[in-house]
């Protein structure tokens, strides 16, 4: 799976390439997260909490993505909603 990136920027397109090589690495530690943690329904909140307090070695700005990379290869799945912190509603996520 290559990276998305505006067609019409330059910047956003090396962006991407730059990214290609770790995309599978940070796809598996966030799998890593929800196989470790079973019981557990994440939000992408709190798995950007995960990474930041755990030091996985992610960037925040790249969870969102992995995690939509694991939902399209049906590595995880949605199982509700939960009011986050700012008190929206969030979609939860687990491992199949």
């Amino acid at each position: 799976m290559d990276a998305p990136y505006q067609k019409n920027s330059e910047t956003s397109k090396a962006a991407a390439e730059s990214i290609k090589r770790a995309m599978p690495t940070q796809r598996h530690l966030i799998y890593c997260i929800f196989v470790a943690n079973p019981d557990t329904a994440f939000t992408d909140n709190d798995l950007i909490e995960y990474v930041t307090e755990h030091d996985i070695g992610v960037s925040i700005n790249a969870v969102r993505p992995r995690r939509i990379e694991l939902l399209r290869y049906g590595m995880i799945e949605e199982c509700g909603t939960r009011a986050g912190k700012s008190g929206r509603l969030a979609k939860q996520y687990r491992a199949k």
